[in-house]
């Protein structure tokens, strides 16, 4: 996730300097007079790139795994251990005093 919002910041600035080179206003001039306009034409690009940016990073991680002496944990079937259950119960105490609390 953290690789993620340097990529995303830089593609949102690359589709606010297109939208400039074809003419439009993007910004808050351009959010002001036509908020409709903009957001489809500035949020369905960036929408897009963002999704080829977690298919590319999702990629990339995944690709990281493969010199592991042991198998990924996406193709390994995880189980429930006893930390697990002890933390949900844990999770779940605290859910149930926080309801109980309002």
């Amino acid at each position: 996730m953290i690789r993620f919002f340097p990529v995303a910041i830089a593609e949102l600035r690359a589709i606010n300097d297109a939208m400039v080179l074809r003419g439009l206003r993007p910004g808050l001039g351009g959010m002001v007079t036509h908020p409709l306009r903009t957001g489809e034409l500035l949020m369905i690009p960036f929408l897009a790139s963002s999704a080829r940016i977690a298919d590319e990073l999702a990629a990339a991680a995944l690709i990281k795994g493969v010199g592991r002496s042991r198998d990924r944990t996406t193709i390994v079937t995880l189980h429930w251990h006893v930390a697990d259950v002890v933390v949900a119960i844990v999770m779940l105490a605290l859910l149930g005093w926080m309801v109980m609390t309002l």
